[in-house]
């Protein structure tokens, strides 16, 4: 058996055995055996009458669609030799069997009434009794006989006979209507009828290989006798003629000869899709080509298969062909093909040399006994609802195919070559067992399956036995939609098999995902972070998650921004919450998330990841800096010295922390607002002196303007005093803490400015000279003054300046006096 097929797709079986008896025949006493049979096929209803030596028809009855067994009968038939079948066939309703034989006679025998008792649907003879008709033509014996039925119901047969004469015979006006003349002995005769166009053909070989072909109808004419010399229109529609016989018969009637063809070619009728076509058969070269119907072999074959060698006998169907072959002192053998691959293998005019079980389109092949004389292969096709070459599947409910069986039938029996298993089951259990799919590919293109579906079948059986990985592989070979797979292994709880598929199916760019991309992306999202929240107690692979996750918001552009930093900052993933900020630049957004979230509690990690970048402003101002004022102290302080820009809008809530800073961050404070350091510069150059804007109410004007500023929340730059008076303040503390032994409690109040003495120019302290005592303690208001570069207080009755120092401005050379005050500190 072939490799392609583990397991037994088809069977053959044994169902009419001829018991090897000795009996008296013409020639003397021989062995039973069968010498001819007659086969037919409508709808349903199968039929087969074998011609035993023993003057005996075997006639067997099958209905495919029923359970009930075959009904077999044997009728007598004549003993003496006049009474000997020469030809025979079957009437195309499987109803009638007309038999030739040696006495020049048609004999008609109401097979369906023998057999079932019922009534057929043609009943113009005697259904009691064989009926007799008289041929006329006696010159010599038939070799062929064929039961044509008109398409306006006219039952005629058709016999070919040894000297090369071809009689047609009116059953029911029981007479010889018409007859035309071959060159040679009729060696077989088929019908080709056209049912769709009502068209008819007759295919004639000789005993020298030559074909002919005669047209019986077409839809402009046809060739019938009613007795009527006249031609008549019959049909208007086809504009049907008639004509009565063959010196009235125009000449486009008669056969004419398929030259193209040499000896070793046969032709005969063969449906595929519900077509019927001409089929050619090359036993030279194997070739088995299917023409259109009107046989114009002038022009190429609709379809061109690759048979075996020494192929003598075959049957087409689409999904497979049955191929009888005889080889030399060889027992003849039964093979079935794919048609699908041999259709696939390029037909050459080459033979073919491998032996025939080798092929790799054969599925199986059966050896037939060597003792048995071959005398035909009929199929018979197999009922089904649909169309039986397609499994339909849904939902693990798979629709068999009913593939085609056929019928070998030999001098001593016949044999049934039928399906015993479902492709479909075939399919599933090498695809459960396989770990390559080659072998399962082949077979479902073999049989034309449907493959994917079948994967998929194949993939949910295995994910109910809890096999995933295996599971994983079959539903990518089905093509399985992506978020299906995801929801049957999610449904599992298999978290991280689907991680990798969807890692992988988004990571390959040269193939287009059986998804969408986004719809995988918020998954594999949605995944991420349900591992995350699973593993927080352990630190490694919690760490190594998170980093991986990190780097999928960053480089992936698939996900949904907006669902993707709601789920974060729902899960207290603040981190990457701004990363897919930064990244897709919704800041404000996520900041508004986090605010909603409950998220306000930032790590100097987490706000030195946005202040580091453009979106330190909407830091600032989302919800009124909500923010920056629920960061701890001293992690505020790194972040505005890094982001100046914040600090006009922080300044006021810095102020109220100072009592709460440390001694490191309140001296980077007093650093950094140093008046005589260039770092707070930009930020006096800035200032202004100036009131905030107030708005009247004396028109719908004003309460307008009033209304959205209020509702935008305006910023108001602070003015210089504002920072000198928090530099100012900020040495204090720093003072305090550095003189305290514990550090400062809640109640600890700095002391505050009057800031009347704001309005002093910078010309009129810019002179006053500074004495380098260092105070003790602080108990007193600082009367100050400031101007652009310079600064003077009076301390207890000292003078203190700061500010520029070039050519001797504060009289302390260039060194600023609070540098020396901070030093001694």
């Amino acid at each position: 058996m072939p490799a392609l097929l583990s397991v037994e797709l088809f069977e053959i079986v044994r169902v009419v055995l001829v018991r090897r008896a000795k009996t008296a025949g013409l020639a003397g006493t021989v062995w039973t055996a069968a010498e001819q049979s007659a086969w037919q096929q409508h709808g349903t209803l199968t039929l087969l009458v074998l011609a035993l030596n023993n003057n005996s028809l075997l006639m067997r009855l099958w209905d495919t669609s029923s359970v009930r067994e075959p009904i077999v009968k044997i009728l007598p038939w004549f003993e003496h030799a006049s009474g000997q079948i020469t030809a025979m066939c079957l009437s195309p309703r499987a109803e009638w069997l007309a038999c030739v034989c040696r006495n020049h006679m048609i004999y008609l025998v109401p097979c369906y009434t023998l057999l079932t008792g019922g009534r057929p649907k043609v009943s113009n003879w005697s259904l009691q009794d064989i009926t007799a008709i008289n041929q006329a033509e006696k010159q010599s014996l038939a070799s062929c006989v064929a039961w044509w039925e008109t398409h306006d119901n006219r039952q005629i047969i058709i016999i070919g006979s040894k000297s090369g004469r071809i009689v047609f015979i009116d059953l029911v006006l029981r007479q010889e209507v018409c007859s035309i003349q071959v060159l040679s002995s009729v060696a077989s005769i088929e019908l080709l009828g056209m049912t769709s166009a009502k068209a008819t053909y007759l295919l004639i070989r000789v005993e020298e290989g030559q074909t002919w072909r005669m047209i019986l109808e077409s839809p402009s004419e046809v060739l019938v006798s009613d007795g009527s010399l006249d031609w008549s229109a019959r049909d208007t529609a086809a504009e049907f003629v008639s004509c009565l016989d063959g010196d009235k018969m125009p000449e486009h009637f008669y056969p004419t000869q398929f030259k193209l063809l040499h000896v070793d070619v046969k032709l005969s009728s063969q449906q595929r899709k519900g077509q019927l076509f001409m089929a050619v058969h090359d036993l030279i070269t194997q070739r088995f080509e299917l023409w259109n119907a009107d046989m114009d072999l002038q022009d190429q074959a609709l379809f061109t298969y690759k048979l075996l060698r020494r192929a003598s006998m075959l049957q087409f169907t689409e999904t497979v062909t049955f191929v009888v072959c005889q080889e030399d002192k060889q027992p003849p053998s039964l093979h079935v093909l794919s048609s699908q691959l041999a259709a696939s293998i390029p037909a050459t005019n080459e033979p073919p040399q491998e032996e025939p079980g080798s092929s790799d389109t054969v599925l199986q092949s059966f050896t037939l006994p060597s003792d048995e004389k071959l005398l035909g292969i009929y199929l018979c096709h197999q009922p089904s609802d649909g169309n039986s070459e397609t499994a339909s599947i849904e939902q693990d409910q798979i629709s068999h195919s009913v593939l085609d069986s056929c019928f070998v039938v030999t001098s001593q029996g016949v044999y049934h070559c039928r399906q015993k298993m479902s492709p479909e089951d075939i399919f599933l259990e090498m695809a459960t067992r396989c770990d390559t799919s080659d072998t399962t590919d082949k077979l479902g293109i073999a049989l034309q399956l449907d493959i994917c579906g079948l994967y998929q079948i194949a993939g949910e059986r295995r994910l109910a036995r809890n096999e995933y990985s295996h599971a994983m592989r079959l539903f990518r070979l089905a093509n399985c939609p992506s978020m299906k797979l995801v929801k049957m292994f999610i449904e599992k709880g298999r978290i991280s098999e689907i991680m990798s598929y969807l890692e992988m199916v988004l990571s390959d760019q040269d193939t287009q995902s059986p998804g969408d991309p986004k719809a995988l992306a918020d998954c594999l999202l949605h995944c991420y972070v349900q591992q995350i929240l699973e593993v927080r107690s352990e630190r490694e692979l919690h760490a190594k998650l998170v980093e991986k996750l990190s780097q999928f918001v960053n480089d992936n552009f698939a996900y949904d921004d907006q669902s993707a930093m709601k789920l974060l900052a729902r899960n207290g993933l603040v981190d990457l919450t701004l990363q897919v900020a930064k990244a897709r630049a919704k800041v404000g957004e996520a900041t508004d998330l986090l605010v909603k979230q409950g998220s306000l509690q930032l790590r100097a990690q987490h706000a030195a990841s946005l202040t580091s970048t453009d979106h330190a402003l909407v830091m600032a101002t989302c919800y009124d800096g909500v923010l920056i004022r629920c960061m701890q102290p001293d992690d505020l302080v790194s972040t505005l010295l890094s982001q100046p820009d914040l600090i006009p809008r922080c300044l006021t809530h810095l102020l109220s922390m100072l009592s709460t800073l440390s001694q490191q961050s309140l001296l980077r404070i007093v650093r950094f607002f140093d008046p005589s350091r260039s770092a707070v510069r930009f930020l006096l150059s800035r200032s202004t002196s100036k009131k905030p804007r107030r708005y009247s109410t004396g028109s719908i004007a004003s309460l307008s303007s009033l209304a959205l500023n209020e509702a935008q929340e305006m910023f108001v730059e602070p003015m210089m005093d504002e920072y000198i008076e928090f530099f100012l303040l900020s040495v204090l503390a720093l003072r305090m803490k550095r003189t305290m032994e514990v550090p400062l409690d809640c109640s600890f109040v700095l002391p505050t400015i009057d800031r009347e003495l704001a309005a002093v120019s910078a010309q009129s302290v810019g002179e006053v000279r500074h004495r380098p005592t260092t105070p003790t303690a602080i108990v007193s208001m600082l009367p100050l003054s400031c101007g652009q570069s310079h600064a003077a207080a009076v301390l207890q009755g000292d003078v203190y300046t700061w500010g520029q120092t070039q050519n001797g401005r504060l009289e302390v050379g260039l060194t600023p006096m609070v540098a020396c005050w901070l030093s001694s500190c």
